[in-house]
């Protein structure tokens, strides 16, 4: 029994095995059949097909996503362009080639240079794979290359979006700028293409990720000289998705102002270099973030020429640096907010506190001057703030020592990034005693303190974080995290991120300091005898604080010569209007001199701010005298 079922089943087994033969046998004769179809028939369409036909993958690039200030109006968008790229594979004569590139392209000695570099590397797989030229061809370079191109084996003419910033160096800085990506960055981020750009500085950096969109692709099919072949061919060989349309990134609203920052260029052109900065005390977002001189991010996008960059990189008044967020100055007389607040907080001083100022005071052997040498009398805090005595701050300086003045300014944000998060961003210099032991190689002596307290000695803060300091006076104390970011926008203009104003602490101010130091701030513009009271408006009334920052040490010969580096810095830190404060601003003027000089700057951009935001005319005093006439009435 046990042998029956087995023997059944190698039976029918037997049954099956000629109809398995005969289905193999079917299946190799179509197999054979269809190999001598393609070899006999069809074997010189294949390899005509094989030695003369390519699929190439042609990049679409995405639109990146455009940049708005905060009333919608584009700041970095992008704009139609052609650019001209090389498949060194499809090249007949490469030489002659070159020659009609550069010739039709005026490609500079750096851009022929590193055509000719990039073509030496294209070896194997490489040599298929697309080199860019030059971007932004004009019109008439655009029909020579057309009126060329059966001539131009391998060369591509095609249309793609560029950056654009249509108010160059205006937000240079702010916004920053896009460039061709190189060899490190493309290590770095392999997902990009050898011929993408991608942001280089600023908020084109920062926000690289958002901004940048997602490429598309393109397969077609080309001949042996890089020309494209008809739909038949493209159906043969391509298999698969053969398009993908690229992705624009996503947009970023700003809080900056259009028409303020406009506003700035136009109020600071009588000076050479400088910055402006405003912000809303309210919530610490930049209004103003102009810097002079700026560069024009437009010169960057397909490669800075090197001409243009020798211009930048060796001008004296460095137009490549931040002079609102990276640059970093002594804040003069900008600084007395922080010894006032210090002293009437710790006790040290009094509203009824009285220093008598002749004009200097001795400390040892060293005689420290006021900026008045007649000296200005009798003064409590409120007399200094407005009169600028130094004098008075020596004395309050003593009294309070390092270690209060230092846990004061760092209340302030002073010795710590602002929070804006672009790479250019500078702490200052906050100097602790251990710091100043590295540095110095000494301890720190009561007579740092003197020139510490009065914005010198190491101390260095950027015009934006002596803004911050003085919204976070105005508001009663509140320290904001500062951002310029107020939403990201996806391309059909839905919020995928909205920003928050964020406090980053409290300082519990008391109510008696806060009233002292305002009204000091505000005698200085508003009192006779203040040293910005020529820069005053009736309305709406503002308050500040003047500054002047020693570039270096001058002596009597230097002292009479018209030496622009030689000359002080000047600054004035204000905030609007005095009863509710609402904006900050900051004017700070390299070598300005004296702080009574970047006064006028703020007074009419107030005005302005004022105008716009009420409808109402502000009201100037009489004899007022435009910015771009007025001089110093007083030197501090």
């Amino acid at each position: 029994m046990r042998l029956v079922a087995p023997l059944n089943i190698v039976r029918d087994y037997q049954r099956r095995f000629p109809w398995l033969i005969i289905a193999m046998f079917l299946a190799f004769t179509v197999l054979v059949l269809r190999l001598g179809y393609l070899q006999l028939s069809k074997g010189d369409y294949y390899r005509e097909l094989s030695e003369h036909n390519f699929v190439q993958e042609l990049r679409i690039p995405a639109l990146r996503g455009n940049v708005f200030d905060r009333n919608g109006k584009a700041l970095a968008d992008n704009r139609p362009a052609y650019s001209v790229y090389l498949t060194p594979a499809f090249m007949r004569e490469p030489e002659k080639t070159l020659v009609i590139l550069e010739n039709y392209l005026s490609l500079s000695p750096e851009e022929s240079l590193r055509l000719r570099v990039s073509l030496d590397k294209a070896r194997g797989i490489l040599r298929f794979r697309e080199i860019q030229v030059k971007t932004d061809i004009t019109r008439d370079q655009l029909a020579m290359m057309e009126g060329r191109k059966f001539d131009l084996a391998g060369v591509n003419v095609r249309p793609e979006p560029r950056r654009n910033y249509p108010f160059g160096e205006l937000f240079g800085h702010s916004i920053g700028y896009v460039g061709r990506i190189n060899d490190r960055e493309i290590t770095e981020n392999p997902d990009y293409h050898p011929n993408s750009v991608l942001g280089k500085s600023s908020l084109e950096k920062q926000w690289e990720k958002y901004l940048r969109g997602q490429d598309g692709f393109e397969k077609v099919v080309v001949d042996a000289y890089g020309r494209r072949k008809g739909p038949i061919q493209s159906e043969v060989l391509i298999k698969g998705e053969t398009r993908r349309d690229s992705v624009q990134g996503d947009n970023l609203v700003l809080s900056l102002d259009l028409d303020l920052q406009k506003k700035a260029e136009e109020l600071f052109r009588v000076h050479r270099a400088g910055s402006v900065v405003v912000l809303d005390v309210n919530t610490g977002f930049i209004l103003v973030w102009y810097s002079k001189p700026g560069y024009d991010p437009n010169k960057f996008v397909g490669g800075i020429s090197q001409s243009d960059w020798q211009v930048y990189s060796d001008s004296i008044l460095e137009p490549l640096i931040d002079k609102v967020t990276q640059a970093t100055y002594f804040p003069g007389s900008t600084y007395k907010l922080v010894g006032a607040v210090a002293g009437l907080e710790s006790g040290v001083v009094t509203e009824w506190d009285n220093v008598f100022c002749g004009g200097s005071r001795k400390l040892g052997s060293h005689t420290f001057r006021c900026w008045k040498r007649s000296g200005h009398g009798s003064q409590n805090v409120v007399d200094a703030l407005q009169h600028s005595c130094d004098v008075y701050f020596y004395e309050v300086g003593e009294r309070l020592g390092h270690d209060k003045l230092y846990d004061m300014a760092s209340l302030f944000g002073l010795g710590e990034k602002p929070g804006l998060g672009v790479q250019q961003e500078s702490a200052g210099i906050l100097p602790s005693q251990e710091w100043h032991q590295k540095m110095h190689g000494r301890k720190w002596f009561t007579g740092d303190t003197l020139s510490h307290v009065i914005g010198q000695g190491d101390l260095k803060t950027s015009p934006l974080q002596v803004a911050r300091m003085y919204a976070t006076l105005a508001n009663g104390g509140k320290l904001y995290k500062t951002q310029v970011v107020q939403r990201l926008e996806a391309p059909d203009g839905r919020t995928l991120m909205q920003f928050q104003p964020i406090v980053e602490h409290n300082i519990d101010l008391k109510p008696e300091t806060l009233e002292l130091v305002k009204e000091g701030l505000r005698r200085v513009v508003n009192e006779a005898g203040g040293t910005a009271f020529a820069s005053r408006l009736i309305e709406p009334q503002f308050s500040g604080k003047t500054g002047t920052s020693q570039v270096i040490g001058l002596s009597k010969f230097e002292e009479n010569q018209d030496t622009y580096l030689l000359k002080d810095h000047a600054w004035f830190a204000s905030y609007a209007p005095s009863d509710k404060p609402e904006i900050a601003v900051v004017v700070q003027v390299e070598h300005g001199e004296h702080g009574s000089w970047a006064a006028p700057v703020a007074r009419d951009l107030i005005a302005y701010w004022y105008e716009k935001k009420t409808g109402k005319k502000a009201e100037y005093p009489p004899g007022y005298v435009p910015v771009e006439t007025e001089t110093a009435i007083v030197e501090e």
